[in-house]
């Protein structure tokens, strides 16, 4: 399957600049051990508020071009927090016959 990895953090600062390091290459091992191609990895500092993310924004670009099966986040969070958004935002992947893959699920399942 072909996945693009979304990393948000909330804002930049020494602490989150770890984190998202580790988020990150959590994601790529995770990837990688289910036999998936990592497309693209896109990392971002913002709140979960803003739907108008320029990092959501660009993973909704990969989305149209058709070049991936799926979006890797660490937990739903990472789209938003509001249920009304993250819920159209995933109705706009289900459209697109992109799934949505969480990791923290993924790992309780395995």
């Amino acid at each position: 399957m072909r996945v693009a990895i979304y990393c948000r953090v909330g804002n930049p600062s020494q602490l989150s600049e770890e984190i998202m390091e580790r988020k990150s290459e959590a994601l790529n091992v995770l990837a990688k051990k289910h036999g998936h191609t990592i497309e693209c990895a896109v990392h971002e500092y913002g709140s979960c508020r803003d739907r108008q993310r320029g990092g959501l924004e660009k993973i909704s670009d990969i989305v149209e071009s058709g070049k991936i099966d799926a979006v890797l986040v660490d937990d739903i969070s990472q789209i938003g927090r509001d249920f009304f958004k993250t819920n159209q935002y995933l109705e706009y992947l289900r459209q697109k016959n992109v799934r949505l893959i969480q990791a923290n699920v993924l790992k309780r399942i395995i």
